[in-house]
């Protein structure tokens, strides 16, 4: 079949492509958050759960060093904790209310919060594990979009724990400084 040369083709709006939609929903469902922490009403038979998949790595740390780091990371990503004892394994963090308009007219009220498991696995080895949900305040949620956030919060966890491996790695630089 012959094809037309490019300059003798119809002009055509350029759409934006299916990565674009993907994007513009991935992002929505982290987008700007209330700080404040937000639990949700006594009402629970009025919230839908939804999971994430949990996400782990391991690092060359005591666990001490690993839960300052995530708990320092978590405060930096203006999540409040709601239930972290230095002496525990678990940091909870309190649900924040996402604030984005999109996911408000698809999803209605929506908030999240995340565990993050800080187990020791050696002397100077340690497993960090992140898990959230999210809870909407309508059960209609269309999967596709839960889809969408699933794969972007499992993004935000990789981020996250980069972001701890990191803060590690700045501890380790401060403290082998001279006069420190």
């Amino acid at each position: 079949m012959y094809a037309r040369p490019a300059c003798l083709r119809p002009a055509r709006a350029d759409l934006p492509g299916p990565l674009f939609w993907v994007m513009l929903c991935a992002t929505a469902c982290f987008a700007p958050v209330q700080s404040a922490g937000a639990e949700p009403p006594p009402d629970a038979s009025k919230w839908k759960l939804h999971m994430g998949t949990s996400v782990a790595d391991t690092v060359t740390a005591t666990r001490e060093q690993a839960y300052e780091a995530a708990v320092a990371v978590l405060h930096r990503e203006d999540w409040t904790i709601a239930d972290g004892r230095s002496d525990s394994s678990r940091i909870v963090t309190n649900w924040k209310r996402l604030r984005h308009l999109l996911v408000r007219l698809v999803a209605g009220e929506v908030r999240a919060r995340c565990v993050v498991w800080v187990s020791p696995i050696g002397p100077s080895r340690t497993a960090i594990s992140i898990e959230g949900g999210l809870v909407t305040s309508s059960s209609g949620v269309a999967s596709s979009v839960m889809g969408l956030a699933r794969r972007a919060y499992e993004a935000e966890s990789r981020v996250f724990l980069e972001k701890v491996s990191d803060e590690l790695a700045h501890q380790r630089a401060v403290a082998m400084r001279p006069g420190w």
